[in-house]
């Protein structure tokens, strides 16, 4: 008993510290920089939107903007939208419940798990069933944050729960699926965009170690704003197992010319990593993720796809729905369409404030879209 209390006691301080450093993080000059140039990216798409569709923007308190056309009014925030209420929302931010839902539908989602920090053995026993996991915070993040891929070992599970706790209490372990990720964006059960959402990645040259190829990037990034990407890559447990199963560290020197990944969570691309596939993703594909959109009850979606083959249907290639975000970013749609999705969105939040249905504007859209206007 007294080594198990030293043994909780022991994690319990490494969950602090890491909840210290997602504090810190937060505050930290690039977390800042990066909310600075994601603001100007949805300030200047929104008002490119509304300019399109004759409506008239206002920022009335920081990132907060009101659209207005004939008595139509709507309400924005970056990427946050009135479509979908605060319930929706809160029960679609919950991935247990999620994947739950999506099963009772066929539809396929991975292995997983729930489990909590004081009970790693219930973790250690999905682990012991599977040869590679993910573990990420249950509830309540995006974009990304606590997760940790490409776990094997109990130490390496250990290391990720205390990364994943320091988001949040509930936590969830799942079977790592390899291959492709691909977003699909919905509104009102119509997919406006599809696109193959490529890890980030840095170019070796024989001299630089990955640390200085990750600096160089991030300096890039950061002249370049989103033009480039939205966020800066960051050293966490999930760039360290990524580096490690391709038999690198973060002071390894690539060869020349050598691509070498170095995340596998996938929010911190760049705009070049994302390409669309609108064109060629399967159709059982496309009616699984709005299946899948449908069963959650959420108009505005972004369903996430892992699949090794996306050209054919999930039960053949053995992919999976991954999660379905009720308020997905926008960017990685931005530079892959001729039409910005924003302007369908815009459309059925303006035709909510006055009662209408928004499943003509994704209608209207498509059929734009589709003759490369």
């Amino acid at each position: 008993m007294g080594h198990e209390m030293q043994v909780s006691t022991y994690l319990k301080i490494r969950t602090l510290a890491a909840r210290a450093r997602v504090l810190l993080h937060r505050a930290s000059r690039a977390t800042q920089t990066e909310k600075t140039q994601r603001s100007e990216f949805y300030l200047n798409m929104w008002s490119r939107a509304a300019k399109e569709i004759g409506a008239t923007v206002v920022q009335t308190n920081g990132d907060l903007l009101t659209v207005s056309r004939d008595g139509a009014e709507a309400k924005l925030f970056r990427n946050y939208t009135d479509l979908d209420g605060p319930v929706t929302l809160r029960a679609a931010g919950t991935k247990p419940l999620v994947h739950e839902v999506l099963r009772t539908q066929s539809i396929p989602t991975p292995d997983h798990q729930t489990f909590s920090l004081n009970r790693l053995d219930v973790a250690f026993k999905f682990l012991r069933t599977h040869v590679s996991c993910v573990v990420k915070p249950a509830a309540g993040t995006g974009a990304g944050a606590g997760v940790t891929t490409g776990i094997t070992t109990r130490q390496q599970l250990i290391n990720a729960t205390i990364t994943a706790a320091g988001h949040g209490g509930e936590l969830l372990i799942e079977q790592q699926i390899a291959g492709k990720n691909l977003r699909l964006l919905y509104l009102d059960g119509k997919l406006l965009d599809a696109v193959e959402r490529r890890p980030p990645t840095v170019i070796g040259d024989g001299k630089a170690t990955v640390a200085r190829l990750v600096r160089n990037a991030n300096k890039d990034r950061r002249e370049r704003g989103s033009n480039a990407a939205q966020v800066f890559l960051s050293r966490d447990l999930d760039l360290e197992r990524t580096l490690a199963d391709q038999g690198l560290s973060w002071r390894a020197v690539p060869e020349a010319g050598k691509a070498v990944r170095v995340k596998t969570v996938i929010n911190d691309n760049a705009v070049a990593d994302n390409v669309s596939v609108v064109d060629v993703v399967a159709d059982e594909i496309v009616e699984i993720g709005r299946l899948a959109a449908h069963a959650i009850g959420v108009r505005l979606a972004g369903v996430d796809v892992v699949t090794p083959d996306f050209t054919t249907d999930l039960i053949t290639s053995r992919g999976v729905v991954l999660e379905i975000n009720t308020t997905p970013g926008l960017y990685i749609h931005e530079g892959n369409r001729p039409l910005s999705v924003a302007i369908p969105v815009l459309e059925a939040c303006l035709n909510q404030s006055q009662g209408k249905s928004g499943a003509e504007s994704a209608s209207q859209f498509l059929s734009v879209a589709a003759k490369g206007i």
